[in-house]
């Protein structure tokens, strides 16, 4: 749950100039919220690609908490399970903005040149990057700019001017003449080696142009970054080529661009072969909440070195999966020596009269994942190289790849088989079989095998169960290192929607107006994860209401009391006394009650379905059971109860059912979501389910007095 997808090298590297701007716009948002150092913070940046998703889920128990949490209001399908979730409102307002900026600005051309040749028997890579921004109105809220760079991508070339048209319809150039040159430090980044180049585009007016060029050197082939054709502001020309000397073997993948009109061209002249593709009159990005990243939708190129020929040799680089393993094998091999004393003891101590393989693990994965901070601090390849397991004990924190390599020596120390992992975040799109490159892949875990049952451990999650998909994991690619020369690729099963249950039971009787009674709820897998991380924000925020922001069973006016609270490995257990205001109507001789006091209507709704364009990105399959036994008074009768209502879909479904036993009436609703993803055509079949379901919630029952 907790990937390393910060802004780490592989991230960064990968950003475009205006998908780096989009962070640095975050970033400031986030530092004038003045609400830092939350104990995670996951701002998903679904404007430009991949590596949108460069920052993380950053557990940090030790640490005071960083974003701001908002209780959820309107709430999309991506956030159904609970009621108080993670609102990060920093990028989504970014967003906001940037769709609004978009009706005000034009690119005239977005170019991405990437030269790769064979010079003193090396691969030097070079990356231009040209756009021209044709200003219309609100000038001053793009005139601002940035570039960024770092160690592994040095800034080689950089030039940033205005074209002002004049009445003879020429232009007169205006060069950028103040930049100001700034190191990157982000909060739970220590060092990121990161610099960028802020500026600001000159007087410019409308239907002038800022013009950006600047050249980026490619220190490593395996850093090649993805070209996005599309962008925020609609574009006249979009292209990008590759130009490789003869000896240079590339191959790409193209993404979401079946109904685009791409213009392919190969040239080869003086020993060099030119590649381009360009796409004309694009408009801008749509963008739709609760959406899978921008990956899944937007048009964009990965481009790979697949080999190159030496000497009459040839040489791979990222012809396949094999290349990748190798790569990422010889950083493993570089992972220093450290003393492991300390570390063997606790091993010992932590095992001391077990027995079980289980149980081994279970103890020392939890050990990680309690004892172990999460902290992400990069500098050049260090994202990329997981540091020695004897520091990472000592110092008690690491990134990812840190704790992985932890977590997997411990687990050898213990005798138990264990096997540093590569997996791509639910961000990623892409397998390795297709993508063969860093692009496809953005955190590291561990795995161990239980009767030939690959079992993946992420320890940067603290509430992880053991033997449970990491929730972000969920249906990806795992990259699994059995040895120096041996890897599998195992895809992770995605969790099944019993293990993520929350059950609500009510027995409630009436009181004047108001519904009384005691209350039990039982949350389990990942809904138990997040009841965990809500009360890390109480502990922050001094909450006194956290547990009924979580639960919302009844309206804001609902009273909890005798609150308690058990703790269990595999469940948490609440059970309280509820008063529920405002729930019973009475009117002449008849009494309306309403007995749906869950959440549900609201957690289940997608507000812009009826126009929404892209698809719906689900956390996790989950169910819904909500049971409510009422007390009907002594001198009334029922006079009306709705009719039983269902909906049967392959991807989700609901019932209600009511049942009268005696003097109690029993309503049971059941909801089942059965899909991560739900695609744009099965939108109209999920109106409909959520429709019978409104209307059930807002039905009422009435009692009649004898």
């Amino acid at each position: 749950m907790i990937p390393d997808i910060h802004l780490d090298v592989r991230d960064f590297l990968c950003l475009s100039f205006k998908e780096k701007l989009d962070f640095d716009e975050g970033r400031k948002f986030l530092d004038r919220s003045k609400t830092q150092n939350l104990f995670f913070y996951y701002i998903a940046i679904y404007l430009e690609e991949p590596r949108r998703h460069i920052l993380s889920f950053l557990t940090l128990s030790k640490c005071k908490p960083v974003v701001k949490i908002e209780k959820q209001k309107s709430i999309s399908l991506q956030n159904m399970h609970y009621n108080m979730k993670i609102r990060l409102t920093t990028l989504l307002m970014g967003f906001l903005c940037w769709s609004l900026m978009a009706q005000e600005t034009t690119l005239l051309e977005k170019s991405n040149h990437i030269n790769i040749d064979f010079i003193d028997d090396k691969l030097q890579i070079r990356s231009k990057h040209f756009t021209s921004l044709e200003f219309i109105k609100d000038i001053n809220l793009h005139a601002n700019d940035v570039v960024y760079y770092s160690g592994l991508t040095p800034l080689v070339n950089f030039d940033a001017y205005v074209k002002t048209p004049n009445k003879k319809g020429k232009y007169k150039k205006n060069p950028v003449k103040i930049v100001e040159d700034k190191d990157i430090v982000e909060s739970g980044i220590f060092y990121g080696g990161y610099k960028k180049k802020e500026f600001v585009y000159p007087s410019p007016t409308p239907l002038s142009v800022g013009v950006l060029d600047y050249t980026l050197n490619i220190t490593e082939p395996h850093f090649l970054a993805p070209f996005y054709f599309d962008d925020r502001y609609p574009i006249k020309i979009s292209e990008f080529t590759v130009t490789v000397s003869e000896n240079v073997e590339i191959k790409y993948n193209l993404f979401n661009v079946d109904e685009l009109d791409i213009e392919f061209k190969e040239q080869k002249e003086l020993g060099k072969v030119r590649y381009s593709w360009k796409i004309k009159n694009l408009d801008k990005r749509i963008f739709n909440s609760g959406a899978p990243s921008s990956p899944y939708f937007a048009p964009h190129i990965i481009v790979r070195v697949a080999s190159y020929t030496k000497n009459g040799e040839k040489i791979n680089v990222s012809e396949n999966t094999d290349d990748l393993f190798k790569w990422y094998n010889s950083l493993i091999e570089k992972i220093p020596e450290s003393k492991l004393h300390k570390v063997a003891l606790k091993v010992s101590e932590l095992i001391d009269g077990v027995s079980s393989q289980e149980e081994k693990v279970k103890k020392i994965y939890q050990w990680v994942q309690s004892n172990i901070t999460y902290v992400a601090f990069e500098d050049g390849m260090a994202g990329f190289i997981p540091r020695a397991a004897g520091n990472v004990y000592d110092k008690k924190y690491g990134d990812c790849k840190d704790m992985a390599n932890l977590l997997t020596t411990m687990l050898r120390i213990a005798d138990v088989p264990a096997y540093l992992t590569w997996v791509g975040t639910n961000a990623k799109p892409y397998r390795y079989e297709d993508v063969p490159c860093t692009i496809t892949d953005n955190h590291m875990i561990c795995a161990i095998q239980d009767n030939n049952e690959f079992i993946f451990l992420d320890p940067t999650n603290t509430y992880l169960e053991y033997g449970k998909s990491p929730q972000l994991l969920q249906g990806k690619e795992a990259l699994v290192r059995l040895d120096a020369e041996n890897y599998k690729i195992i895809q992770i099963s995605e969790s099944d929607y019993s293990s993520n249950a929350r059950k609500d039971m009510l027995s409630l009787s009436i009181e004047g107006n108001e519904l009384i009674g005691k209350v039990n709820t039982q949350v389990s897998g990942y809904i138990k994860e997040t009841y965990h991380y809500s009360q890390l924000i109480k502990d922050y925020n001094n909450s006194k209401n956290s547990i009924q922001d979580f639960l919302v069973i009844g309206k804001k006016s609902a009273v909890y009391e005798n609150m308690d609270v058990e703790e269990k490995e595999d469940q948490v257990i609440f059970a309280f006394d509820g008063v529920f205001k405002n729930d019973v109507i009475a009117t002449g001789e008849k009494l309306y009650v309403n007995m749906n006091l869950d959440p549900s209507p609201e957690n289940y709704q997608i507000s812009d379905i009826d126009h929404r364009i892209h698809d719906i990105q689900n956390d996790y399959k989950n169910i819904y059971e909500y049971e409510c036994m009422l007390q009907i008074p002594e001198s009334y009768s029922l006079d009306f109860i709705p009719e039983n209502n269902s909906v049967e879909n392959d991807q989700f479904s609901f019932s209600s059912i009511y049942e009268q036993k005696g003097n109690t009436l029993i309503y049971k609703k059941i909801i089942i979501t059965d899909f991560l993803f739900l695609k744009s055509e099965q939108f109209k079949s999920y109106k409909q389910f959520f429709t019978t379901l409104l209307e059930t919630s807002q039905q009422k029952i009435t009692l009649k007095k004898k």
